[in-house]
Order: structure tokens, then sequence, then C-alpha cells
């Protein structure tokens, strides 16, 4: 560098140095309080205060309009009740109609008969009706059988509804017959029913009947019955199963009152 460049900058930081110790000391005096030329005071020259900021008041926002609450949907309104059908109005009774029947003119007298002839017999009166007995007989069918021979059925009222307690009897001529158990009673048979065995091979006209109603223990007491008719018969041809024999027989007694 060039010496007189030196010296210039040299004295330039000197003047500089010195100035900023003079301009140090002279704010040192007036922040210190000390006197100027004049013996006035210099007051210190107090920053203005910040100017206070306007405070920004926050506006509410505005809160939300109730939504109105629904209005209650009206109940149903209620269905009238039905309206009683009338009863129907009762048919009147048929009015008697007097009767139309004109009443038939006598017939005319027969002539009397000649002198000398003798009259006419009086007309015979007619036989009384047969009354009907408490118990009538059906038979049901007949089957073949080349093992055994007898009868079986039921005892029924006039509905078909069965009747408990008669025992059936079975006969033939030359011999006085037998009886069958108490119908419906005991674990053999159902209700209303009974059954009489014969012997195998039996053949023959035999009759059966409603015989007796229990009335008690060991106590019978003979029924008015129809008296039926049972022909039996056997051979080997009628006997088997496709055959038409009369090996069993089914009857139904049917107590009329």
């Amino acid at each position: 560098m060039h010496p007189k460049s030196t010296r210039i900058i040299l004295v330039l930081v000197i003047s500089v140095a010195v100035l900023g110790a003079t301009l140090g000391c002279s704010v040192c005096g007036v922040l210190g309080g000390s006197s100027l030329g004049g013996g006035r005071k210099v007051v210190a020259a107090v920053p203005p205060t910040n100017t206070p900021q306007p405070t920004f008041t926050n506006t509410p926002i505005p809160t939300d309009t109730p939504i109105p609450t629904a209005t209650a949907t009206p109940t149903n309104t209620p269905v009238p009740t039905n309206t009683p059908v009338p009863t129907n109005t009762p048919v009147p009774t048929d009015t008697p109609k007097p009767p139309t029947n004109t009443p038939k003119p006598a017939a005319p007298k027969k002539p009397a008969a000649p002198a000398g002839q003798p009259a006419a017999a009086p007309a015979a009166p007619a036989a009384p009706a047969q009354s009907q007995k408490q118990f009538s007989a059906t038979l049901k069918k007949w089957w073949p059988n080349c093992g055994s021979a007898g009868v079986k059925g039921k005892v029924v009222d006039k509905s078909g509804k069965p009747v408990n307690g008669l025992r059936i009897k079975i006969w033939t001529d030359g011999w006085d017959g037998a009886m069958s158990l108490v119908a419906g009673v005991g674990l053999t048979y159902g209700p209303g029913e009974w059954d009489l065995l014969l012997k195998s091979g039996q053949a023959g006209n035999f009759k059966i009947a409603v015989w007796d109603w229990q009335t008690g223990p060991d106590t019978y007491q003979k029924m008015e019955s129809d008296v039926l008719d049972l022909d039996f018969n056997y051979n080997q041809e009628t006997c088997k199963p496709e055959g038409n024999g009369h090996q069993w027989a089914e009857v139904v007694f049917t107590r009329n009152f």
C-alpha cells in the first residue's frame, strides 16, 4: 500500500475514535443530568409510550335459530264400530189352511137281496199288525273256513251304538244249545261283541237269538228276540278261502226299544 494512503486511513481512524469518545461523554452527561452551557438542565427525552392498540370486541356469532318442533300428528280418528246387523225377522208360521178335501158322498146303499135269497156274509176283520220284538236279527254274511265253524257278531241299539251285558243262545233240534259269554264284557270282546264256537265241520240247521240280559252277578232275564235260522255246511270244496262255504256267520242283533 502507498505510505500516503496509510497515513490518511490512520488519521481517519483516530478521528473517528476521538469523535466517538466525545459523543459518548455528551450522551453520558445528558443521561446523568449534568448542566450544559447556560446553566440549564437538559431533561432527558422520554420515549413516547406505545399507543394502546384498540381491542377487538368479538361480535357474538348469532346462535342458531331453534328449529320449531314437529307438530304432533293427529291421532287416528276412531273408526265407528260395526252397526249391529238386525236379526232376521221371524218368518211367520203358515196360517193353517182350511181342509180342501171335500167330504165324499156316502156310497149308495146296495139294494136289499130279493126275498128268499140269503144276505151276503160280513167282511172278516183285518188281522192285527204283528208287534215288533225288542231285538231283531240280521245275517250280515257267511265266509268259508276249513278249520272251524261258528257264529259271531254284535248287539247294537237303533242308532248303531254297542249294547253290552247280553248273552246269545244257539240251539238245534235235539240239542238244548249253548250260551255265549256276556257281550262286551272282559278282555276278549270289544263293546257289544260276542261269539259262539261250534265243532269243526259242523253242518245242519241251527237257531240263534238274544236270550239273556244280565241284571246282576250270575243273574239273567230272558229277552224277546227274533229267532234266526243258520244253515251250516261243510265239504272240502266250499271251505277253501275262495269257496262259498257256510262255516262262519256274522249276525247283528238290534235293540228296537
